[in-house]
């Protein structure tokens, strides 16, 4: 190059015009020529062996952009070792592949990349333990930083760079992988994230600081991850929510600042998951929300601040789910099916749902035996009604599904509950307001007299249930009472003399709705009032005149005993004594002169209770 340099610099020198003017157009010629030879000419570039890497670290001393894919897969077992040989490289414009090299343990040889505009994959390189030496890299452009099947991989050290992300980052089948520290420093996904099938991962440090996930987050099949908490900066999730299978995470804490999941959440195959209450952020989704296969999960708290579901709602095959506690939901816009919860009873956690725009299935919940939950959803939302092998099933005449069948072609799949609720006719026979009422804790009161059974009273409670009901009951009888349905209502008082109550509950909106409830009045709970008094030490004292009997006088003790009485005794004797039963009141003086002493001992909370009493003066 120097050589021809030289020619046309020396022709320029001659009086030779058009020669000369041609020399600005080769010397830019040469420039372009000299700076071409820097790197490779574009194309997509493979390195085989570990001196490949070294000869281009030698032919291509100045590269810094390679254009063209790059691939980076030894042909001889533990001949690429390093890339010391790509060092000066800062920009890739393509993908990157880093894949079955051996002996690889690291990226040292890399320290200068900054950027790759396509995919960037790691992969099954079985001795690699961290990235160090990617300590520069900023962004990755493609659709995915795939990281995954590096066996001896512990951490991610060395990304320490990255505060964004555009591709998909995939971290997955790397059996050793502990943690993600070394990705300290995302705060920003713009594509998903996904980590998966890493047995060994314990928690989800280096995720402290991501905030927004711009697609989907997946978190499944690492079947020691104990704790998620490390996400407790993440607000928002712009695609799906995916959290399972993870066999020994017990929570989601670490998600409560989670407030928007843009599409459906799927929560499945988590064995020891017993609380969801870390997701009571999230008021509204997309698209599905599915719960499957949870067997340790108890209740869904955590999920009771969604309000509207904009696809399925699936909640299946959770052995131990026994409250569906979705208190503000009121909307689904797609099917809703509940099926094969061996434990669930009732559907109370859905009484706030009005429409579903979509079939309706409840079918194999063994235990399940009321569907009043659903009772308000508009008739009109549901396309297709399945009820069938809920063991436990006898009552499906709630308003929605009564509304349902009255149309012109329901379309139905009701089959193997208990009887009233085994077919259309079953159902229907029963589709009109009906009440029952149970009756208990029937108490007798006193009245605030102990001892008088004459005035004592009861009471106690009601429970009115029914289908097809109005919004309240009202009953005949003496108070003229009334109460809401399915709770306790406290009836009463009513006098034990007046025997046995019969009254009948009507419906608040039904006249022709009612009941006959029969209470029978308890044993009085008062006793009648007895006492008796005994007189003992009657002594005389000549009251400091031993010689003049005129002035004597005496005293006595008094012992006043019974049953069913009150607090103490009062006594209508020349003092006006009282005492306590059962212990000896010494009463005087009285006069001898007087002669002898009578008067009457009465119950001091009855004066029907009394007793006379004669004392002979000595």
């Amino acid at each position: 190059m120097k050589y021809s340099l030289a020619i046309f610099i020396g022709m320029s020198n001659t009086s030779n015009k058009p020669l000369s003017r041609l020399l600005p157009f080769l010397s830019a010629l040469l420039l372009a020529t000299m700076s071409y030879a820097q790197c490779p000419a574009n194309g997509d570039i493979t390195f085989t062996s570990q001196a490949d890497i070294d000869a281009f670290g030698s032919n291509y001393p100045s590269c810094t952009t390679i254009t063209g894919n790059v691939t980076i897969q030894e042909n001889t077992a533990g001949d690429i070792t390093n890339f010391n040989g790509l060092h000066n490289i800062q920009t890739i414009d393509g993908s990157l592949y880093i894949d079955q090299n051996s002996a690889l343990d690291n990226m040292s040889g890399l320290n200068n990349l900054q950027t790759v505009t396509g995919d960037f994959y790691i992969f099954e390189n079985n001795n690699l333990t961290d990235l160090t030496g990617l300590g520069s890299l900023s962004s990755v452009q493609g659709d995915y930083f795939y990281i995954g099947k590096n066996d001896h991989i512990s951490t991610l050290s060395g990304l320490n760079s990255l505060t964004t992300i555009d591709a998909h980052f995939y971290v997955g089948h790397n059996d050793n992988l502990q943690n993600l520290s070394g990705v300290d420093n995302l705060t920003t996904a713009n594509g998903a994230v996904t980590i998966e099938y890493n047995q060994e991962l314990d928690d989800l440090s280096g995720l402290n600081n991501l905030q927004t996930i711009g697609d989907n987050l997946l978190i499944g099949d690492n079947y020691y991850l104990a704790t998620i908490s490390q996400l407790s900066n993440l607000s928002s999730v712009d695609g799906y929510l995916w959290l399972g299978p993870n066999q020994n995470l017990p929570t989601f804490n670490g998600l409560e600042n989670l407030n928007t999941v843009g599409a459906g959440i799927w929560i499945g195959r988590n064995n020891s998951l017993t609380d969801m209450s870390a997701l009571s952020g999230i008021t509204s989704l997309g698209d599905y929300l599915m719960i499957d296969e949870n067997n340790s999960l108890q209740n869904l708290n955590g999920l009771h601040n969604i309000s509207s579901v904009s696809g399925l709602l699936w909640i299946g095959n959770n052995n131990s789910l026994t409250d569906i506690s979705f208190t503000a939901l009121t909307s689904v816009n797609g099917d809703l099916l509940i099926s094969d919860n061996n434990s669930l009873e009732n559907l109370n956690g859905l009484s706030n749902l009005s429409s579903i725009n979509g079939n309706l299935h409840l079918t194999g919940n063994y235990a399940l035996n009321n569907i009043a939950g659903i009772a308000q959803v508009d008739h009109t939302t549901i396309n297709n009604l399945s009820i069938y092998y809920n063991d436990n099933l006898s009552s499906c005449s709630v308003n929605s599904v009564c509304n349902y069948l009255e149309l012109p072609a329901p379309s139905t799949d009701i089959h193997d509950n208990l009887t009233n609720c085994n077919s259309d006719s079953e159902i229907s026979t029963f589709c009109h307001c009906n009440i029952s009422a149970t009756t208990s804790n029937i108490l007798c009161n006193d009245n605030g007299t102990p001892s008088n059974p004459d005035d004592d009273i009861f009471y106690f409670d009601i429970n009115v249930t029914g289908n097809l009901t109005g919004a309240n009951w009202t009953a005949d009888d003496p108070n003229n009472s009334s109460g809401n349905y399915g709770v306790d209502v406290n009836l009463g008082t009513y006098p034990i003399s007046g025997g046995d109550l019969s009254f009948t509950v009507t419906d608040a909106d039904d006249n022709a709705c009612s009941t006959s409830v029969n209470v029978s009045a308890p044993m009085t709970c008062s006793n009648q009032c007895s006492i008796s008094a005994t007189v003992s030490n009657i002594l005389c004292n000549d009251n400091g005149t031993p010689s003049d009997a005129s002035d004597d006088i005496f005293n006595f003790d008094l012992n006043v005993t019974g049953s069913n009485t009150g607090a103490g005794w009062t006594a209508d004797d020349p003092n006006t004594s009282s005492g306590n039963y059962d212990v000896d009141v010494n009463l005087g003086t009285y006069s001898i002169s007087g002669g002898d002493l009578s008067f009457t001992v009465t119950d001091a909370d009855d004066n029907a209770c009394s007793t006379n009493v004669n004392v002979s003066a000595p």
